[in-house]
C-alpha cells in the first residue's frame, strides 16, 4: 500500500530564522485600496471639471458627478472614525456654491489630494536620500583608507630601500 504524498510547503521568507514576522511590507486592504481608487476617480472628476468650466461649458451634471466622487471618498475612507463628514460636507458645499466659487473650492480639495496622492513617493525619496547618504560617506571613508594605504605602502617602500642601500654602502 502506497502511503500518500506530503504535500510541499512553499519555503518561508525569513528561512524559518525569525519570530514568524517578516520585514516585507504589508499589502494593502481592498478598503484601502477602494479609498485610493476614489482619490484617483475624485481627481479625474476635478481636472474634467475645471476644463469644462475653462471652456464655459461646464454643467450642473459635471458639478454632481464631482460632488459624488467627494461622497464616495467619504464612504470609502479606511479608517471608521476617519473624516468622512469633512468630505461629505465640501460636496454639500460643491452642489450649493455659485459655479463662479467652484473653482475657489475645487483649488484646496486639489492641494490636499496632491498631497495625499504623493506622499508615499516623498517617503521613498526620503528613504532613498538617506542610502545615498550613508553611501557617499561609506565611500569617502573608503577613499581617505585607500589614501592612508598608499602613504603608508610609500613610507614602507622607501624606508626599506634607504635601508637597503646603506648595507649595500656598507659592504
Amino acid at each position: 500500500m502506497k502511503k500518500p504524498r506530503k504535500r510541499h510547503t512553499p519555503p518561508q521568507d525569513d528561512n524559518g530564522l525569525s519570530s514568524g514576522t517578516t520585514n516585507r511590507p504589508r499589502e494593502a486592504s481592498p478598503k484601502e485600496v477602494e479609498y485610493k481608487t476614489s482619490l484617483l476617480n475624485l481627481e479625474r472628476q476635478i481636472t474634467w471639471y475645471q476644463g469644462r468650466a475653462r471652456e464655459g461649458r461646464a454643467s450642473q451634471q459635471d458639478a454632481e458627478r464631482v460632488a459624488a466622487a467627494m461622497e464616495h471618498v467619504a464612504t470609502s475612507h479606511p479608517d471608521p472614525e476617519g473624516n468622512d463628514n469633512d468630505w461629505r460636507e465640501k460636496a454639500e458645499k460643491f452642489r450649493m456654491a455659485d459655479p463662479k466659487d467652484r473653482d475657489n473650492i475645487l483649488g484646496g480639495i486639489l492641494d490636499g489630494l496632491l498631497t495625499l496622492l504623493t506622499v508615499p513617493f516623498q517617503a521613498v525619496g526620503a528613504v532613498l536620500q538617506v542610502a545615498g547618504g550613508i553611501l557617499s560617506g561609506v565611500g569617502f571613508a573608503l577613499r581617505g583608507l585607500g589614501g592612508l594605504a598608499r602613504t603608508v605602502n610609500y613610507t614602507g617602500n622607501a624606508s626599506t630601500s634607504e635601508t637597503a642601500k646603506s648595507k649595500t654602502n656598507t659592504q
